[in-house]
């Protein structure tokens, strides 16, 4: 059974990199169920760009309940610049809520493989783990995944 996955995004005034994120996300061999975008407020045309790519800019969390189901893209566009932090505090306990088997939680920048997700979600399968994270650690960006995270210890994480 193929398990949905739900984009988490922050962003702000970054449209040319937002763009090259989409489209890696786009081009996954594994398919991405829903697209939610944070937006802190960009000043730069990310709002109408996302719209005219046929997302759903909403401004209110209350919003959330009246897009449809079936909606692609979402973009949360907050009243200000929350930081990254933020952005990903609240855009996290939003999409929690959507029917979405795991969120793949990225910034704005990331250009990810074409495989990416479909490695990421293998790994947590055969490792049997509630947690995957891409982590690019030498010169020729080689992707590893981060598993067997041991959340009581900030010190360890196991690289595979």
């Amino acid at each position: 059974m193929t398990k949905k996955v739900c984009v988490v995004l922050v962003t702000y005034n970054r449209l040319a990199c937002l763009k090259k994120v989409l489209q890696g996300i786009a081009e996954q061999t594994y398919p991405v169920a829903r697209v939610f975008i944070f937006d802190n407020n960009s000043s730069d045309g990310t709002n109408d760009y996302l719209e005219q790519q046929g997302f759903e800019v909403i401004t209110q969390t209350s919003q959330l309940a009246q897009v449809p189901a079936e909606q692609f893209g979402i973009c949360f566009r907050s009243s200000e610049n929350l930081g990254g932090a933020g952005g990903f505090a609240n855009a996290i306990k939003m999409a929690k809520d959507f029917s979405s088997d795991y969120l793949w939680i990225m910034d704005d920048d990331v250009y990810p493989e074409s495989d990416c997700l479909a490695r990421l979600l293998g790994k947590i399968k055969q490792n049997n783990v509630q947690a995957a994270i891409p982590s690019r650690n030498d010169e020729n960006y080689q992707d590893l995944v981060c598993l067997d995270i041991d959340f009581s210890d900030s010190q360890f994480v196991k690289l595979s």
